[in-house]
């Protein structure tokens, strides 16, 4: 894995700005970056749009597909405030994502009643399309999230 860098805490500050937007009891941000260059950058939002798949990491795959006219995001990095959900896993692995740089487990922050425990590194063991994983990044700036509501 490469090592993280300045680079990473921008884009990792801009995810946690866009969770700040999220009016959700568990308020996520992702930003997506392709070549260097920001293509996506949104909140979760189920309860506002009625929309049960609105989490942070579809929501900014829905933009960067219409920002890159692409479903394919080769080369990508994404940047999670929350471990992404087995759903959230599989739509970035359909996307063939290079990346993904998260702050917070699910484990830690969602009650154990409410997801399905599995892990991005179990996750990516089992998936037939492997990305780079940054796990715990900014973990205690993205922990805040959390544990300010």
């Amino acid at each position: 894995m490469a090592g993280t860098t300045d680079v990473d805490a921008k884009f990792m500050q801009l995810a946690i700005k866009e969770a700040r937007n999220s009016k959700e009891w568990l308020p996520c941000g992702t930003v997506i970056v392709q070549f260097d260059k920001i293509i996506a950058k949104t909140f979760n939002n189920q309860q506002a749009t009625s929309d049960p798949s609105g989490h942070a990491e579809i929501n900014a795959l829905r933009l960067a597909g219409k920002v890159t006219g692409s479903k394919s995001l080769d080369g990508s990095t994404v940047y999670s405030t929350c471990e992404p959900c087995a759903m959230c896993l599989s739509a970035l692995m359909y996307a063939k994502i290079a990346r993904l740089v998260y702050g917070a487990t699910l484990k830690e922050v969602v009650p154990k009643e409410k997801y399905i425990p599995l892990s991005a590194e179990e996750f990516l063991k089992l998936s037939p399309r492997k990305f780079e994983l940054e796990k715990n990044f900014m973990q205690k700036e993205c922990m805040a999230l959390y544990t300010s509501k």
